[in-house]
């Protein structure tokens, strides 16, 4: 239907193409008469400042040389300028930095150049004036700045000047008397050429050593291991120093006239021996478990009677202060070493 196919019942598209008028830019060339040797492409507008970190040093000691160009331009494309030394200075690449600002279609901005410079003898020395030149659009003409020379005076210093390779920044040589060293002129003494440097004996002994060495570490160590997870054999073969070290804490005891406490320890030493050599966990101590454990590895009863007199003479005398004299006491210590050494006799047989 007509009425349904009006535009106004539906949108429809379509491709314009649209085309801008062309727009011509004029380039005009810079002069080619009497360009300045300092100008390096640089156009705009632009001053320029330079200064010293120090104006005395030592030989060899570095000293910081930055120059400043400040202006309106392209100065990221800005080169730095030609910094010409004397002869008897060595300068690294600078290290540079740049701050730029843009505000519509000018461009505004710094760009440092920062040099560092050694010099390597002593006396009163002259830094030749920079330049920079750039081409002014206003004026039309080239512009050609210029610092102001310095004066260094360059006193000797404690080390001789060290040769250096270039392409260095100022971390590279702050170091520069310590970590950069010569060139070693005097070689020592030489061997010949097809002298040995080590005998053929030598070279044997020094190989068979260490590998027999490490292998009798290792036959060492798996000793160690094996003695070790065998814990019945290691308190067995421990008790008798464990025993005697008790045994010289109570007699030290006794000299002190400690009562209760000499016969704790001679206690002590009789029921760790057993606990040690019979393989006895300690909350299982008693006399029936000892005695058992004696008779079965057919230690006498003779044997077995003294230590449980023994061992029933000591609780009464702890708890019966007074009640035994020095002479008895002394006694008693000597029937616990003989009834231990006489233990250990029937055990090991």
């Amino acid at each position: 239907d007509q009425f349904f196919n009006d535009p106004l019942f539906g949108a429809q598209t379509a491709n314009v193409p649209l085309k801008s008028l062309p727009v011509k830019v004029t380039v005009l060339p810079l002069p080619q008469n009497n360009v300045p040797e300092s100008f390096q492409g640089a156009v705009g507008k632009f001053s320029l400042n330079a200064s010293l970190n120090k104006r005395s040093a030592k030989t060899n000691e570095p000293i910081a040389l930055k120059a400043t160009i400040n202006g309106t331009g392209n100065v990221k494309i800005l080169e730095a300028p030609k910094l010409k030394l004397p002869a008897d200075f060595e300068q690294y690449d600078p290290k540079v930095k740049e701050d730029i600002t843009r505000s519509g279609e000018t461009i505004n901005g710094s760009k440092s150049f920062e040099w560092l410079i050694v010099p390597r003898y002593p006396g009163d020395k002259k830094i030749p004036a920079l330049e920079f030149t750039y081409f002014d659009i206003g004026q039309k003409r080239y512009v050609t700045l210029r610092t102001n020379e310095f004066n260094i005076s360059v006193e000797k210093g404690s080390a001789e000047a060290p040769q250096v390779a270039g392409g260095l920044t100022r971390e590279d040589v702050k170091l520069l008397n310590q970590d950069i060293r010569f060139i070693k002129t005097d070689i020592g003494s030489l061997r010949e050429k097809n002298k040995e440097l080590i005998q053929p004996g030598t070279a044997l002994l020094m190989t068979i050593i260490p590998f027999a060495v490490f292998i009798g570490l290792i036959l060492f160590r798996q000793k160690a291991l094996s003695e070790m997870s065998d814990v019945v054999s290691f308190r067995s073969r421990k008790a008798m120093k464990v025993a005697a070290r008790k045994l010289a804490n109570a007699k030290n005891l006794l000299k002190q006239n400690k009562h209760e406490a000499f016969y704790a320890e001679i206690s002590t030493a009789i029921w760790q021996y057993v606990s040690d050599k019979l393989a006895i966990d300690r909350a299982e101590l008693s006399i029936d478990t000892v005695t058992q454990q004696l008779l079965h590895k057919k230690v006498t009863e003779e044997l077995i009677q003294r230590i449980k007199e023994c061992l029933e003479a000591c609780e009464f005398a702890r708890f019966a202060p007074g009640s035994s004299s020095q002479e008895e006491k002394n006694k008693m210590y000597e029937l616990a070493s003989n009834i231990i050494v006489a233990t250990e006799r029937e055990l090991v047989r």
